[in-house]
């Protein structure tokens, strides 16, 4: 039997080059599954508001508090009990170490050689005013605006169950949604256009539609784009959150309509505050 050989011709250095540069622009490229700063998921802020009363803190002790006026305000379930009292002399925040030089903490240690830190991005809040009407409780219209221009949308989440949370951070912005809900029966108004729910909504998942605004107003698409992303990742929890606060909140009213007396009131105590001016004296 013939002995096969196989002649392998040289590869030119042009083409070496060529796939050394295609490894690099591969290596270079986010790998699949791999979330950028800008394409972090969106997240919530705090805890969900389900009806408990939050935790407090210990904080330190406060001692007799001298009352100097008082005030009673009604409320639709119990009153409301102000007392101005004398300033119990509670220790002032220690205020922040004066900034050196380069900008770091007096007394720490520098280096030979200043080197300037990368520069950290910015966080920043912003609060988004929202009108959320719920629609034969299957979809809500909502209205926001954001630096003087007007946006419209159909979405086909629930809006009550983002009143639970105070805020929803995206990567270097966190939304304080305001949201006011109400609801309406489309039947209750055949002849109103504006209730009717758009075909194009997408009503089995987390969707919205938008129907006033220019879409092309990234920013101003921002904040509802994010509370969608939050509905679809924990739609669960806000449902469940919401679903308690609701019953915390029946089952008080009943305890109160039953019980007048055992309606809850609330006490709080204030003082004033003098602190020293820039200039000498005080304020």
């Amino acid at each position: 039997m013939a002995e096969r050989v196989t002649h392998r011709k040289p590869v030119p250095s042009s083409a070496m080059r060529t796939s050394k540069r295609i490894l690099i622009a591969c290596l270079a490229a986010p790998l699949p599954g791999v979330l950028s700063a800008q394409e972090e998921h969106a997240t919530i802020v705090g805890r969900l508001d389900d009806g408990r009363t939050a935790p407090v803190s210990p904080g330190a002790p406060v001692p007799p508090l001298q009352v100097l006026e008082t005030k009673v305000e009604q409320l639709p379930d119990g009153k409301l009990t102000i007392h101005r009292v004398a300033n119990p002399g509670l220790p002032a925040p220690a205020p922040p170490m004066p900034a050196g030089p380069s900008g770091a903490p007096a007394g720490a240690a520098s280096a030979s050689l200043p080197i300037s830190p990368p520069p950290v991005p910015q966080e920043k809040s912003q609060l988004v005013p929202i009108s959320a009407t719920l629609v034969d409780g299957r979809a809500s219209l909502i209205t926001w605006s954001h630096n003087g221009a007007d946006f419209e949308a159909w979405s086909s989440v629930d809006f009550n169950y983002l009143t639970v949370f105070t805020g929803v951070k995206k990567g270097q912005t966190t939304y304080e949604p305001l949201v006011s809900v109400g609801s309406v029966l489309s039947s209750a108004r055949p002849g109103d256009a504006r209730y009717r729910i758009p075909q194009s909504l997408k009503l089995n998942e987390v969707s919205f539609v938008l129907t006033k605004g220019d879409p092309a107003n990234q920013e101003g698409i921002a904040p509802i784009a994010a509370l969608h992303e939050i509905s679809r990742l924990e739609g669960a929890r806000l449902h469940e959150a919401w679903a308690r606060r609701e019953q915390h909140r029946m089952e008080s009213k009943a305890a109160a309509a039953a019980d007048p007396a055992a309606a809850k009131d609330e006490v709080l105590y204030y003082w004033k505050v003098t602190r020293p001016s820039r200039r000498g004296g005080s304020k």
